[in-house]
């Protein structure tokens, strides 16, 4: 016996000398039934024996399972006589760990791909849904038997666009399309949705001078949903989960270990009552893969992890067996008031001017009839055309005060390439883009593409209408 030998069976060489073989290594399958030695093999039969490490486990002195790959050859005298056996065997665990993990990467990235087609498809058809919705709505008075159900359906619409906003964040993982929220909407809704059929009771305590944030909502949310499912999961038979909120102004130095820019922050804290974390897993909570359940993912707190960090936060846990879990996370604050989504003034000062011209551009046909219908209700005058070329030739030939652009055709040119080129035309041209595909790279940073403004869908009429004003106003 080497010293990998001892170390993987918890014999030393002085007290495994004279044991049976099995005694020093147990051979068993995945399913716990005894395996042969093939040391055992070999000395019966003079030939080599190998055991391949699919299924093999060897259980150590102390009951430690390891994956091996194990073979075995005779050992000859020089007429060929039989004289004994040697045994080598490796410890493969890690090796097939890192294989499953790549895996699941390279199944990831598949499904990723194909979440990312879906909800740029469905966000499409959300669009055409939410904007028909809007307008039933605008001619529906509210005493109508039918208007609370156009309500609630309009509802359904949004709770489906943050499942697109999910897919969405798990198949690019790209910048947050940030926007002045207030988080105590996003909490309690996001955690609510979280518990339903639970039984978990939720108690939020939030501070009456809470600052706004400068984030994703649909990231945020999923970042709440993450976590509430987390502390459900660890409170089988019911419990109370607390969510809190309050103002945090964080100075660097002074012994401070949390590792954020100095500023102004707001600080969410989630505790459970659960049975807690063992401190030897805290520091892997957010690593992919990681989870303490059978059928968990370790999916989600990555990607809790993950959001956080790219809004310019920090998340951190902390745990006692038997007591609960706390996560808190820190996201930068700002001063800036969330803006009002009617049009409101902006709208009527720009419905009081002459009427502006708008291009649209889209391959949607049902998209393009909701947004001359709902521009045309306001005075606007809306040409719409299937594409870049399309839109390109218009704009060639007259003038448009705005243009209104999505930024991905199939088999055609999108917005992103078409507004170079009518930006040659008039470098003076004010356009929107818009897409399904919110958590693009490109989209985060529109302006230094030539956009004045970024619609992603779906989106509901006042938020077109809002936008519009208020670029037309300026």
């Amino acid at each position: 016996m080497n010293q990998v030998a001892e170390s993987l069976t918890g014999w030393f060489v002085d007290e495994a000398r004279g044991l049976n073989i099995d005694e020093i290594m147990e051979l068993v399958d995945k399913n716990g039934q005894g395996l042969i030695n093939p040391l055992v093999e070999v000395l019966k039969s003079n030939v080599p024996a190998t055991l391949q490490s699919s299924g093999l486990l060897m259980v150590s002195r102390y009951g430690r399972r390891y994956k091996i790959d194990s073979s075995a050859a005779p050992i000859r005298d020089n007429n060929g006589t039989l004289t004994g056996a040697v045994l080598v065997f490796r410890d493969v665990t890690n090796a097939e760990r890192v294989q499953e993990e790549l895996f699941k990467l390279r199944k990831l990235e598949t499904v990723g791909r194909l979440a990312g087609g879906i909800a740029h498809d469905f966000n499409n058809l959300l669009t055409g849904i939410m904007g028909n919705l809007d307008l039933a709505l605008a001619v529906c008075p509210p005493e109508n038997r039918y208007y609370a159900n156009l309500q609630k359906a309009l509802r359904a619409t949004q709770r489906a666009s943050d499942l697109t906003c999910k897919l969405l964040t798990f198949a690019k993982g790209g910048e947050p399309i940030k926007k002045t929220t207030f988080l105590p909407d996003i909490i309690a809704e996001s955690a609510e949705f979280s518990l339903l059929g639970s039984k978990v009771a939720l108690h939020t305590d939030f501070a009456d001078d809470l600052w706004n944030i400068e984030a994703d909502p649909g990231q945020i949310s999923q970042v709440i949903q993450n976590l509430a499912i987390n502390a459900k999961e660890a409170m089988p038979g019911g419990g109370n989960l607390f969510i809190s909120c309050w103002n945090m102004v964080h100075r660097t130095g002074g012994g401070s270990i949390l590792p954020l820019a100095a500023g102004s922050y707001v600080a969410i804290a989630v505790r459970d009552e659960g049975q807690g974390i063992p401190a030897e897993l805290q520091g892997h909570v957010f690593d992919p893969f990681f989870s303490t359940k059978e059928t968990g993912s370790g999916l989600g707190l990555s990607v809790t992890h993950a959001i956080v960090s790219r809004h310019g936060g920090h998340i951190e846990v902390s745990s006692e067996e038997g007591a609960g879990t706390e996560f808190v996370v820190y996201l930068p604050a700002t001063t800036k008031p969330v803006p009002q989504q009617a049009p409101s003034a902006a709208a009527r000062e720009v419905e009081k001017a002459a009427p502006a011209r708008i291009l649209v551009m889209d391959d949607e046909d049902f998209i393009r009839e909701l947004l001359v219908e709902t521009l045309g209700s306001r005075g606007y005058q809306v040409t719409a055309v299937a594409d870049g070329e399309a839109a390109i030739e218009k704009y060639r030939r007259e003038k448009f005060d705005l243009v209104i652009m999505d930024m991905t055709i199939p088999g055609g040119m999108g917005g992103a390439e078409a507004i170079k080129i009518i930006r040659e035309i008039d470098p003076e041209v004010k356009a929107i883009v818009s897409s399904g595909y919110s958590n693009n790279d490109f989209l985060v940073n529109y302006r230094r593409h030539g956009f004045a403004g970024f619609l992603g869908k779906p989106y509901e009429m006042a938020a077109l209408l809002s936008l519009v004003a208020e670029l037309l106003q300026e």
